[in-house]
């Protein structure tokens, strides 16, 4: 089912037009009149002043893709809870036209068509959905524009224009819109300055899952998905206990969000599992199955949540983060979870909700706090299924030392931690950029032993999974570091093309591994002082420090191990090299 948007009982604006013949944009006659994309958003005057070099006037530029003329009598344009209605405008195929306000048009000295609307909304700079829509009120295009899309601080200041680059990428993201480059700072009735072929090629996911109740399940998607699809109940199956989906309703314009109703209540304490098939984004990528967790959640219990890593060093203009695990064996309701600090006499300061939503963590999950979610989940892990989480705001974490508290939305503490950049690892030479890690969930957050640094091997952090330093409490008595073989043919075969070195250590170690030949000189400085986890695994291709591959033949492989508490070990290999 669709939900589409209501349009009876909004103001019906009128406009004057012109019509402006042009060379047909790429993908234009690829979709019917009607249909989702037929006629599109292309670049958006939110801001113009300080002017570049066009009138001081908002704007904002549609195109017909469609292979037909488009009488635009009664279609619609919405922004934000308003919504516009325009009068009679044939617009060719491949041509583009003007919304702006009529007053505004009267300064456009250009030739395409003006739909000048009165009163015309004063366009926010950011954070607002606009959309276009039949006279049936069915949806054809959305934004929900954000000022990070100009990718630039200078621009986003005013007089430039937002453009899209590529206008058959329907995604609706920011990945496909950036500031104007043209001199003037826009391009109103001509191709834009950006444009160039930008697919869209990266499948939807999930980005959210929340249970307003116990017969609702709303998933919150990273892109619009065709709303004949998504609302299909049977593309959603729900296994572990006797409920399944009854409803599946697609909320318009965006289409992101959907809502499942259940044929009964959740049962607390009960795990389920919601499967999603056949899904399809409105650029036609297709979503591959995807299995979520999912319980009715309760409130938190002290030490349920763990700080389980930290970055408060990030390198240049990187964000943040705040990493928690649910050590717990109970579904917790992030709802009911704040993150805070203590100022010097001990109190708390003022407390961020972890979500407004009523979000299920399912034991063992891990869930990131930061102040930007979306770039996170894109940097480290796409396929977290909504555990990045962007807060309004997270509590300051210097670089030298800090303190967080986790509380429940009573003030109960639930886990708590007073961090020192001290508790890096002391041969590490530079610390920014790397995270603190937990070395298991069940430690202590507030005493040091309880922290390493990430290992280089990750990134230097791994939010969103399990930590690269984790450990469990008993460990095998093992070879610190071991051979897989004394081998390797790099000649692509997909056999033995690596020669790879695994640890199996009780700590963290500095790691470093030379390649010698016969006659004992350094060919290959394969790892230098690297720190490494305590099960990380390193493989060697079987080039030189210029990237090139090594003469055939004997070599000997030298690997040092050493820890800041003076514990040494190292090892030697004889190995050949054949290709």
């Amino acid at each position: 089912m669709v939900s589409w948007v209501s349009v009876r009982k909004k103001a019906l604006v009128h406009c004057s037009i012109g019509i402006l013949w042009l060379a047909l944009p790429p993908g234009v006659g690829a979709v019917e009149n009607g249909v989702y994309g037929s006629l599109v958003f292309t670049e958006l005057m939110l801001d113009p002043e300080p002017c570049v070099g066009l009138p001081p006037v908002e704007y904002v530029e549609v195109l017909n893709r469609t292979r037909d003329t488009l009488d635009l009598r009664g279609w619609l344009f919405g922004y934000a809870d308003k919504v516009y209605s325009c009068p009679s405008c044939k617009l060719p195929p491949g041509a583009y036209a003007l919304l702006c306000g009529k007053e505004a048009a009267t300064h456009l000295n250009i030739t395409c068509p003006v739909l000048a609307l009165s009163p015309f909304p004063a366009l926010a700079n950011t954070d607002r959905v606009i959309w276009l829509g039949t006279p049936q009120g069915q949806v054809v295009n959305a934004l929900h524009y954000q000022q990070a899309w100009y990718g630039s601080g200078f621009k986003e200041e005013g007089g430039w224009s937002l453009e899209c680059l590529d206008t058959d990428n329907l995604s609706g993201n920011g990945a496909n819109w950036t500031a104007s480059v043209d001199s003037t700072g826009g391009t109103p009735g001509r191709p834009n300055s950006v444009r160039r072929s930008n697919p869209d090629n990266t499948p939807p996911r999930v980005t959210r899952l929340a249970l307003p109740d116990s017969i609702t399940v709303e998933l919150l998607f990273s892109k619009g998905l065709k709303p004949d699809l998504a609302g299909d109940p049977s593309r959603f199956q729900l296994w572990g206990g006797q409920a399944f989906v009854t409803e599946a309703v697609v909320l318009a314009p965006l289409f992101q969000r959907v809502s499942l109703k259940l044929s009964q209540p959740l049962k607390a304490g009960v795990s389920y599992e919601l499967v999603l098939s056949g899904l399809i984004s409105l650029s036609d990528v297709v979503m591959g199955d995807t299995c979520m967790a999912a319980g009715l959640p309760q409130k938190p219990d002290s030490f349920g949540l763990s700080v389980n890593e930290l970055l408060f060093n990030p390198v240049g203009e990187g964000y943040d983060y705040v990493e928690v695990v649910n050590r717990s064996a109970r579904c917790v309701d992030l709802s009911m979870v704040c993150v805070t600090s203590r100022t010097e006499d001990g109190r708390f300061k003022a407390a961020v909700r972890l979500a407004t939503e009523r979000i299920p963590a399912m034991p063992g999950s891990y869930w990131v706090l930061s102040s930007a979610g979306d770039a996170l989940a894109e940097a480290w892990a796409a396929d977290s299924l909504g555990r990045f989480l962007t807060l309004p705001s997270i509590p300051s974490l210097p670089d030298d030392k800090g303190n967080l508290v986790l509380l429940t939305i009573d003030g109960r503490v639930i886990d708590e931690v007073n961090y020192s950049a001290t508790w890096h690892q002391e041969l590490m030479s530079e610390k920014e950029g790397v995270a603190l890690e937990k070395i298991h969930p069940d430690m202590p957050s507030i005493e040091a032993d309880s922290w390493v640094s990430a290992s280089y091997l990750s990134g230097y952090g791994s939010p969103g999974l399990c930590n690269t330093q984790y450990r469990a409490v008993a460990v095998r008595k093992v070879e610190p570091i071991t051979l897989e073989q004394p081998w390797l043919t790099p000649n692509g075969d997909g056999d033995s093309d690596a020669l790879c070195l695994g640890l199996a250590l009780d700590q963290p170690a500095q790691v470093s591994v030379t390649v010698y030949d016969l006659a004992g000189r350094p060919v290959r400085h394969w790892l230098r002082n690297r720190w490494l986890g305590p099960h990380d695994q390193c493989c060697w291709d079987g080039t030189d420090n210029q990237g090139r591959l090594l003469p055939q033949g004997r070599y000997v492989l030298l690997a040092s191990l050493c820890r800041p508490d003076g514990w040494v070990h190292q090892a030697k290999w004889g190995i050949s090299l054949w290709w």
